[in-house]
């Protein structure tokens, strides 16, 4: 597989961020179960909106570390539509189509492991401690998302949902 994605195709238009928001929230949630059942991550983030005039947006950005974690694609995606935003692209459209995906995906266990692609930072002021515990905190939230998404594998979709995503998803 080349990548996992989630959209929907709405019968009324979207015509605000927050409910563009909302809807992505949701789609980065279905996203993230569907990477954990596969046992992948993507370093990919997209996202796709389509106006009523069937003009498609789209946006991508390529994370450090790989990623099957609703909190982080929801972030980036988030962060998409800010651009989209800033390119004025929301102003005064109504989008009829919505859609969140990941791409260049690999094994989760390979994540952390010297083989595993990971962008190095010019920043990086070398301390072993705080790589340490970046690392430790990536994990705390894989192993979280990896319970969220066994819970709403056995108990529905709806079970431990994103309190943003305020409807059924």
């Amino acid at each position: 597989r080349r990548q996992v994605s989630h959209e929907t195709t709405f019968h009324e238009d979207l015509r605000t961020r927050a409910e563009v928001e909302r809807w992505l929230l949701r789609h980065a949630t279905r996203v993230a179960d569907r990477l954990v059942a596969a046992g992948q991550c993507g370093r990919k983030v997209h996202i796709k909106l389509r106006e009523t005039g069937f003009t498609t947006w789209t946006r991508q950005c390529t994370l450090d570390q790989p990623t099957a974690q609703t909190r982080e694609i929801f972030e980036h995606a988030r962060e998409l539509l800010g651009r989209l935003e800033a390119e004025g692209v929301l102003r005064g459209r109504r989008f009829r189509l919505v859609g969140v995906g990941v791409s260049e995906l690999i094994e989760a266990s390979r994540v952390g492991v010297a083989t595993a692609p990971a962008q190095l930072s010019l920043l990086d002021d070398g301390s072993e401690a705080a790589a340490e515990q970046a690392q430790a905190e990536r994990a705390r939230g894989r192993a979280v998302q990896g319970v969220m998404s066994e819970v709403r594998r056995r108990f529905g979709g709806r079970a431990l949902f994103p309190a943003g995503a305020d409807e059924e998803p």
